[in-house]
């Protein structure tokens, strides 16, 4: 797919739309999402998740973050939303 073109097309708010990606619209899906799109075909999403756990294989994900060192900040805002990413791979 051409990117430019697709973006040239959509409005800056059309751009943050989960039902307007790239990914959909290459695949004729607009409306849905890159999930929804992807689960469709089953060896599409076979295809993603080995990439996924190949990539993870590759990177030293545990102990690239001292999480423990945030955890006076938690304890002084206990108000405040805290939130890690723990995604990839198959949840």
């Amino acid at each position: 797919m051409n990117l430019p073109d697709y973006f040239k097309t959509k409005t800056p708010k059309e751009l943050i739309d989960l039902y307007k990606t790239p990914y959909s619209c290459a695949y004729g899906k607009e409306g849905k999402t890159f999930y929804e799109v992807l689960t469709e075909t089953p060896e599409r999403l076979n295809m993603f998740n080995k990439a996924i756990m190949q990539q993870e294989a590759l990177l030293p994900t545990l102990g690239m973050f001292p999480f423990a060192s945030l955890k006076q900040q938690v304890k002084d805002k206990p108000e405040r939303a805290f939130i890690v990413d723990i995604s990839d791979g198959r949840g």
